[in-house]
């Protein structure tokens, strides 16, 4: 065969032998085919065996991960045993034809990943795998076949999927520029992809901690062992199914369940679906087969939801069956994570009085600032005064004799190569000479720390195996850099993959997933003594390791003692975009965008043709230079701080004080708070280019970028403009009787408009002509139970006067807020007399009531909100004290359910009118 050409025909007993070549890093890769002798038909799909049917660990463009319906032929991935051994693997990777299609990741027959069903679009457990400018996908299922399979845009370059050992399934792209293949991306993001991880009928939010929850109307079916964060036993119904009463909760923004057991239908509309579901009492959800085009197809779970988690980049719905009494008592059941975006809604008082606000406020914040001031230069100079010299103790063997109660069996530790060990009267570990938890090896437990003692210059640090059971050192390094402010990088020999971003006072700004939760504690310590990262368990009778694979990976780990194993709970690398500096210099690197690389506001790629090719190594550089005299500051929140390597940074400096200081320094290129606590505090500032920026919603700390003057004028906004935009509403309102009156009209409309509609369906469906009216009783008072509610019509009741005259509070405020806090708002709606049918939507306006006399307007909907909270039943947001309850704590209730209250605070806001 001539290997030049791209296919070469000989004969082979009678047949056609067919040699298809593709170059795969300097080398050739052959699929070879043997087809029939029918006159040169070339189609590789009539060949009677070609190598593209056995991919190995690895997909190439044009390959199936499938099967064949007629012949039954399978197409499927599996591991290499290691990585110098071809031999096959304990990991698979298959189409699973049972129910409805999904792909499967097996580790030998057990369940290890899944990608949930085909929507139309994409698998809705792989949100990532979606339209971009390197590879197409495609999803067939017809009679012949089924498969999934992947094409290349540019068919001159070269794009292979790896399944390797670990269960990754890596997409990798050729680079010409570095001879390297490129992650372009990866299908296990993250520790929710783990199978069932929450068992039936739960689901997992990586943005929760614990990540495991019920869906609503179901409870934890062990409590005991969810409380031990195994969440195994999964959840069940908190009332069981009636069958002929049952209704169906909408469920979006998740993974679709295992489709093993479902059935499915293609010419079916969502109601017909939904009928078909309640026929049948097994069937406990439904959904669209096929999103496009608003939803078409019909598919039916059985029993069990198996293998849920949030995505909120998928849209398709679920509809979820549950008792009558269950939906009653749920206002949506969406799924609620835990990690909330921040809404800012801001509303101000009269002009005058805010002034006079900030006027005190600026008085008191300078008096504070010198008194501050003075303190540091006082202290700075006692420093000064005070100088240490490091001394190492010696002990006389008396010393010794008396501290080990004469080297006392009791006190014994153990035995080295040294002789034995014994622990002396001071058990504080921190005095001791030398101790097993200054060298962690790969693992660290709680107690042990990562970072160094900066007056002896001892380094705590982790390093990996060479091999799981090779416990010599390994390449893989995780230490924390002092230079600059200091943070936590991992290296790979020499180089760096991964940063953990800068401590924030609160968290590292590029790991979110380590924050406050029930199993363990973390803290950050940076002293003139030492600085180090380390964490401690709530309860100590746990056991808690860390640890660090060779792959690299950071694993969180806890023991289950029911199962006997060592359970994953959280993993420091989430995905492709903690890959460091993936996307250059003043470049940011979003895993929900496709590429997922772009440039900051204000900066361009450096060599577009690159870029083009998806190597974004180059970075960007600025499309206008700065000019030191005139420039400015563009804010940028949402991401991961910038490498702080060549940082500086000052403790006791404010914002403002912060950006002048950058100002006046040329190569000063952005600057932030150090600490985000209490409104942020201190300075850090950054140098030359910004290295290593990626986004993460759940980091609210600014950052603010330098900027040449014309290209503050050009760009509206430097937030980086992610393909998930959030809604932020800024509403304000109108004086306290004014609200209300409006809201009281409101309500009126709409319970008449109600009941207009109830009437106009009752007469369309029995034909019937005659009209009729039903009346809406309002209360009414005499002037004496006016005078009692409000005491006389007493002055310190009085809210204010309108153009109807004065307006007084009185108690039902309080009584409807008493009640509704004890869940006895049924006792306000019974003294109104509401019908039986009508008892929910007057349970709903009682709430919405009472989030329209919110003391914090932040809180407070505006007339069109209050119009679409009326009209469906979607969650209501929790009240707060209503303005008109007294003894409450006037600094808590002046900030909104989002926010965090300060010790102290004076502030004023900025308003926004808006009608209600």
């Amino acid at each position: 065969m001539n290997s030049d050409k791209g296919k070469e025909i000989s004969s082979l007993q009678g047949r056609n032998l067919v040699s298809t070549s593709f170059n795969f890093q300097s080398k050739r890769f052959l699929n070879l085919a043997v087809i029939r002798l029918n006159g040169g038909d070339d189609d590789l799909e009539n060949s009677l065996w070609q190598s593209f049917d056995y991919p190995g660990n690895t997909l190439i463009p044009g390959m199936k991960v499938g099967r064949n319906r007629k012949t039954g032929m399978e197409w499927y991935v599996t591991t290499w045993k290691s990585p110098d051994d071809p031999s096959r693997g304990n990991i698979t990777g298959i189409l699973v034809p049972d129910g409805y299609p999904e792909l499967m990741l097996l580790e030998d027959s057990k369940k290890m990943h899944r990608a949930g069903p085909w929507n139309g679009v994409q698998f809705s457990g792989m949100p990532q795998v979606k339209p971009n400018p390197v590879y197409m996908f495609e999803f067939v299922f017809n009679d012949k076949e089924m498969f999934y399979r992947e094409q290349l845009h540019n068919r001159s370059r070269h794009w292979r999927v790896l399944l390797v050992q670990s269960g990754d399934i890596q997409h990798l792209l050729w680079i010409e520029q570095t001879q390297n293949w490129f992650l372009y991306e990866t299908a296990n993001t993250d520790y929710c992809e783990k199978y069932a991880l929450c068992g039936a009928n739960g689901f997992c939010s990586i943005n929760n901690s614990p990540v495991c929850s019920c869906l609503n109307g179901f409870v934890p079916k062990v409590p005991r062992d969810w409380d031990k964060t195994d969440w195994s036993s999964g959840c069940v119904r908190k009332t069981a199914l009636n069958c002929s009463r049952d209704g169906f909760r909408k469920l979006s923004g998740v993974k679709m369940p295992e489709t093993r057991n479902s059935w499915f239908n293609r010419s079916m509309d969502l109601e017909e679906c939904k009928n078909t579901c309640l026929k049948n009492c097994s069937c406990t959800a439904y959904t669209n087969l096929d999103v496009r085009d608003g939803g078409s197809g019909c598919l039916l779970w059985f029993n069990d939801l198996i293998d849920i988690r949030t995505y909120i980049q998928n849209q398709q719905e679920i509809f979820i069956r549950l008792a009558a009494s269950d939906i009653d008592n749920i206002d949506s059941a969406k799924v609620r994570t835990k990690s909330k975006v921040n809404k800012r809604i801001v509303v101000t008082t009269a002009l005058s009085v805010g002034i006079l606000f900030i006027g005190l406020y600026l008085v008191l914040y300078v008096w504070k600032k010198k008194q501050k001031k003075n303190s540091d230069l006082q202290r700075r100079s006692n420093d000064n005064d005070m100088k240490e010299e490091l001394e190492l103790p010696l002990f006389n063997i008396d010393e010794l004799a008396c501290a080990t109660d004469n080297f006392s069996a009791s006190n014994k530790l153990g035995e080295g190569g040294f002789g034995p060990v014994y622990k002396g009267g001071d058990d504080n570990l921190e005095n001791s000479l030398w101790q097993s938890f200054d060298y962690p090896g790969n693992t660290l437990i709680p107690g042990m720390k990562i970072g160094r003692n900066r007056i002896t210059g001892m380094e705590w640090y982790v390093t990996s195996w060479k091999s799981p059971d090779d416990p010599s050192r390994g390449n893989m390094t995780g230490i924390l850099v002092p230079d600059g402010y200091p943070e936590l990088i991992l290296l790979e020999d020499s180089k760096e993959m991964h940063r953990t971003g800068p401590w924030n006072g609160v968290q590292f700004s590029g790991m979110p997933q380590v924050k406050p939760n029930p199993v363990y504690m973390f803290e950050f310590v940076f002293n003139d003594k030492e600085i180090f990262y380390r964490e401690q368990l709530h309860d100590r009778s746990r056991h808690w390791r860390i640890l660090l694979a060779e792959s690299g990976d950071s694993q969180h780990l806890l023991w289950i003692e029911r199962t006997q194993s060592w359970f994953l709970y959280e993993t420091a690398n989430t995905d492709n975009c903690e890959t460091y500096a993936l996307c250059g210099a003043n470049g940011f690197c979003s895993i929900n965008n496709s590429p997922v690389c772009s440039c900051l506001n204000g900066f361009v790629p450096k060599v577009p043709r690159d870029w083009d090719k998806t190597d974004w190594s180059s970075g960007c550089v600025r499309k206008t230079a700065l000019n030191c005299s005139r420039d400015g500051f563009r804010k940028l929140s949402g991401v991961k701080m910038p490498e702080t390597r060549k940082s500086w940074f000052n403790r006791s400096m404010d914002l403002e004080e912060c950006k002048n200081t950058c100002l006046k320094n040329c190569s000063c290129t952005a600057y932030t708070n150090l600490d985000v606590r209490d409104g942020g505090s201190g300075c850090l500032l950054w140098f030359n280019d910004l290295i290593d920026i990626r986004t993460f919603i759940q980091n609210q700390q600014e950052i603010y970028i330098r900027l040449a003057a014309s290209e503050l004028d050009n760009i509206d906004s430097a937030k980086v403009k992610t393909k998930s935009k959030v809604n932020k509403r800024i509403v304000v309102t109108t004086v306290f009787s004014a609200g209300i009156l409006f809201i009281g009209l409101c309500l009126v409309m709409y319970v008449l408009k109600k009941k207009q509609k109830k009437n106009s369906d009752l007469q369309r469906r029995s034909n019937d002509n005659d009209m009729k009216e039903q009346v809406l009783d309002l209360p009414l008072f005499n002037i004496d139970e006016l005078a009692c509610a409000t005491d006389n019509f007493s002055a310190s009741n009085k809210l204010g006067e309108g153009g109807f005259g004065p307006v007084y509070k009185h108690g039902f405020v309080h009584q409807a807020w008493i009640l509704f806090k004890q869940g006895r708002s049924l006792e306000l709606v019974a003294k109104s007399n509401v019908e039986a049918h009508h008892i929910s939507e007057a349970l709903r306006s009682i709430h919405v009531g009472l989030l329209c006399v919110q003391e914090n307007t932040e809180d407070r909907p505006n007339i069109s909100h209050v119009v679409l909270m009326l009209g469906d039943e979607k969650e209501l947001p929790q009240p707060r004290q209503p303005g008109f309850f007294t003894g409450r704590d006037l600094v808590e209730v002046s900030y909104s359910s989002g926010q965090s209250k300060p010790p102290t605070a004076n502030g004023c806001s900025i308003s926004m009118l808006e009608a209600r």
